[in-house]
């Protein structure tokens, strides 16, 4: 058996047919994962760059600073490496840190260390 020409040139133009509609497929489905995903990636590391200035999507984003004023008696937040990370309810601290915020300065002096925060 011998194909005819016709048929030679209907088994050619199936294929590309094929390899058009994988190749669009593909594309598609990567566009579509990459618009619904790439926004998820570094979720995290965007709300940590709020509070600690570290890297977003390989750039570095400035440190938003808050300068928070408490009155005298119990504070009502602990830390360590000087980020908060417990904050009592219904505190000072409730009402003005959140959890992961960096302790700058102290009494308008910077501080490297827990015991340089300590008041």
């Amino acid at each position: 058996h011998t194909l005819g020409e016709s048929s030679v040139k209907t088994v050619v133009i199936s294929a590309l047919s094929f390899l058009y509609d994988l190749g669009s497929r593909i594309v598609l489905i990567v566009f579509v994962q990459a618009l619904l995903f790439f926004p998820l990636c570094g979720r995290d590391n965007a709300a940590d760059a709020e509070t600690k200035g570290d890297y977003v999507h390989g750039e570095i984003h400035a440190e938003r600073l808050v300068e928070v004023t408490f009155e005298t008696g119990k504070l009502g937040f602990g830390f360590t490496n000087l980020y908060i990370n417990h904050i009592v309810p219904s505190s000072q601290a409730a009402r003005s840190l959140k959890l992961n915020w960096r302790i700058r300065a102290v009494n308008g002096k910077v501080v490297t260390n827990d015991e340089e925060a300590e008041v």
